[in-house]
């Protein structure tokens, strides 16, 4: 049994981590404002920006690894207030970062396919990033900052994630099925590819860096083909029995979000199986095993 810190606990990613790990492990749920919905867990509030406060917390805790989800996850609240992004997705990974390397503590840093600027698709981790927003150009900025302050570090990309919401984040899926119960359409784009990646194993991914302690650097994990927005919600609804009627196609570049995306920002996952035996679950099998566990 190891001893984990999770910042941004609450989050949808956070969420999902506590729900993998608690079982097994010592789980401590850093976060800000709301605190975990999850029983089995410790509790513990941490704003990753306050330097003081991460150290007094990593030095109470002495966690043996801590996995850094906290974040400013939506691009276009990071496009409309810069500075707050920067002060919790630069300055929080820098310290948590040098905490973490001041208490001997693992790091798995949480990155995203972001930063990518989606011109190729099919990225492997070599590839060059190229950040398009304000939320991109952060996390390229923490990925350096982590790479650093510990080469022993991992940098975990991860792409549009799925599974079971948290009492304060529905996520993506909940809210497209909300949509669908009052029988209101849901536009998909066609022209915007990712790799959708099933929360789940991520908490997976954790619980192999634990027994594997040498694995570092950037690793990949995303879903295991490249879709479309709307290639997913067309499993989607094939899974929960929703009429394709309820689908709407459209182009990501007729959105009127604050943010740039990239057109395809797919991710290739083959380092994270060659390293930890982790296989990048496919979209359908992720939704059912979403709606199994239900």
């Amino acid at each position: 049994m190891a001893r984990i810190l999770i910042t941004g606990a609450t989050g949808f990613l956070g969420h999902n981590l506590l729900l993998g790990l608690k079982t097994d492990h010592e789980v401590w749920a850093g976060y800000y404002r709301n605190r975990p919905g999850v029983p089995d867990c410790n509790p513990v509030p941490l704003d990753v920006s306050e330097e003081s406060r991460v150290v007094e917390q990593m030095s109470r805790i002495r966690p043996d690894m801590v996995v850094h989800a906290a974040a400013i996850s939506r691009p276009d609240d990071c496009e409309r207030d810069p500075d707050v992004a920067r002060r919790v997705i630069v300055d929080g990974t820098r310290n948590v970062a040098r905490a973490c390397r001041e208490a001997g503590a693992r790091l798995a840093h949480i990155s995203t396919d972001l930063v990518f600027d989606g011109s190729k698709g099919n990225y492997l981790e070599e590839d060059e990033v190229h950040g398009i927003s304000v939320y991109s150009r952060a996390k390229i900025e923490a990925e350096t900052i982590v790479r650093a302050v510990d080469s022993s570090a991992v940098i975990l990309r991860v792409a549009v994630l799925y599974g079971a919401g948290s009492p304060a984040y529905a996520g993506y899926v909940a809210n497209v099925l909300r949509q669908w119960g009052k029988g209101e359409p849901v536009t998909f784009y066609t022209d915007q590819y990712r790799s959708p990646t099933y929360a789940p194993q991520v908490a997976e991914c954790v619980n192999r860096l634990l027994r594997d302690p040498e694995v570092c650097g950037i690793l990949h994990l995303g879903g295991a083909e490249r879709l479309s927005r709307f290639d997913f919600g067309v499993l989607l609804a094939r899974q929960v029995g929703a009429p394709e009627s309820l689908l709407r196609p459209g182009s990501m570049w007729d959105a009127k979000g604050a943010a740039p995306r990239g057109a395809d920002c797919s991710l290739v996952s083959a380092k994270i199986k060659r390293l930890l035996g982790l296989e990048a679950m496919s979209c359908a099998a992720g939704l059912r095993h979403l709606f199994s566990v239900k």
